[in-house]
């Protein structure tokens, strides 16, 4: 019995870290607007499409991971989700082009579509019902102070 609850919070520990990544990716932009807008000669607007460009990708996701995840279960959709943001990190940083900066964001966004969702569904999988706040405060807990 020990060995499943160990294995539960470390999933869910696991699940934390995507949605610290998640919230990384969604606002990293904001702190190198300046760099961002002198390398593709961007004005304010231009820097917020290419910020917004992650939501594009994320907004279209979102219609899909809870589906996948159901069908496919926690493991797979989120590793390929993982792999997807991952590169679009690679692409971000290595392009001087602002369509691919822009494409990258999208996929950033693709990927970190999966976050909330593998973690509420390991919280639904691996807690009974009475530790649902209990999860979603570990969420919170761990997200927003990480």
């Amino acid at each position: 019995m020990g060995s499943f609850f160990t294995r539960a919070y470390a999933m869910l520990a696991i699940c934390m870290g995507f949605l610290f990544y998640k919230y990384t990716l969604q606002l990293f932009p904001g702190v190198m607007t300046a760099h961002l807008m002198s390398l593709y000669h961007l004005n304010g607007a231009a820097l917020g499409n290419l910020a917004a460009s992650f939501f594009y990708g994320y907004v279209i996701m979102q219609w899909f991971a809870g589906p996948l995840v159901d069908r496919y279960g926690v493991e797979l959709p989120s590793l390929a989700a993982l792999t997807v943001a991952v590169t679009g990190i690679i692409i971000f940083v290595n392009t001087t082009s602002l369509h691919y900066a822009q494409f990258a964001r999208i996929l950033m966004g693709g990927g970190a579509a999966f976050a909330t969702i593998t973690y509420l569904r390991c919280s639904a999988l691996w807690f009974d019902r009475s530790s649902a706040g209990f999860t979603g405060g570990l969420l919170t807990v761990g997200v927003m102070c990480g």
